[in-house]
């Protein structure tokens, strides 16, 4: 005999009718309309005012009528005496722990459906996260791009107007501070001091990477270093930064200017 139960642990009153033999007179119906039941009913609601001790589910495939213990061995009584002791020995069983519940099994069909159905969730899942770091990734590489646009402008624009640019307009180019960029420089032995002014050694002068310019201040001619397409080129190659802190392109001017015009090194930069 199997009697199902309801989330609140009441009793189906038609699984017990059907095995009690499915009798037209014993109905759950009947039953619940004899004047000792309503007593008894009543009783028990007014001892639990959470849970119906009575309630009938219309539809789906868990319909029936469903009541508590109490009012269920009730029902068992009213059958028959027979199938009141029947009922009690089940229970007795049960809480004796002789008779395991039987846990209706599922039918292949839908074990099949259901794995089927978290396979595929999974999967959903994967590729979601897997769309979701390739957004991540290519929102990256596009603020890269952006932020590397000034310098690669500077860039372009130089090599376009063949001309030739001192150290600080580079060194702001290619994302450096001026005197880090001519430390550098001077460690590698690609430029050194004469005087007040750098220039260029003769193997980095010959490779087409500088220019030297003659200038004039307070009536004293000198010489400095500017570097040319080809070495604002090789100068961001091997000294420049990827992130540019400014936009380098409004650095480069629109045509050369003579020497004389362009920033000098400050004179703190001398060794």
């Amino acid at each position: 005999m199997v009697v199902r139960q309801d989330t609140h642990g009441r009793y189906s009153l038609n699984d017990l009718h059907r095995a009690a033999g499915l009798e037209d007179r014993h109905q759950p119906a009947y039953f619940l309309r004899n004047d000792g039941v309503r007593a008894l009913i009543e009783e028990v609601q007014s001892a639990n005012l959470q849970t119906a001790p009575v309630e009938a589910v219309n539809g789906g495939p868990n319909r029936g009528t469903y009541a508590c213990r109490t009012v269920a061995l009730r029902y068992a009584a009213w059958i028959s005496a027979p199938f009141e002791f029947k009922v009690y020995k089940v229970l007795e069983d049960y809480l004796d722990g002789r008779l395991v519940p039987a846990t209706p099994a599922l039918p292949s069909g839908y074990i099949d459906a259901l794995e089927a159905l978290v396979v595929a969730e999974k999967e959903k899942l994967r590729l979601s996260e897997v769309a979701t770091q390739q957004a991540q990734q290519l929102e990256a590489q596009g603020r890269v791009i952006e932020e590397q646009r000034p310098a690669m402008e500077f860039l372009e624009r130089f090599v376009k107007a063949k001309g030739s640019a001192g150290v600080r307009r580079v060194a702001k180019g290619i994302n450096r501070r001026q005197n880090d960029l001519v430390r550098d420089l001077l460690r590698d032995r690609v430029l050194y001091y004469e005087g007040r002014h750098l220039v260029p050694f003769a193997k980095y002068q010959d490779k087409g990477y500088f220019v030297v310019k003659l200038g004039e201040k307070n009536g004293h001619a000198f010489t400095h270093a500017r570097f040319t397409s080809a070495g604002v080129q090789w100068a961001a190659a091997r000294y420049g930064r990827e992130a540019p802190c400014e936009s380098a392109a409004r650095l480069l001017p629109a045509a050369p200017q003579p020497a004389a015009q362009l920033p000098l090194l400050p004179e703190s930069t001398q060794p």
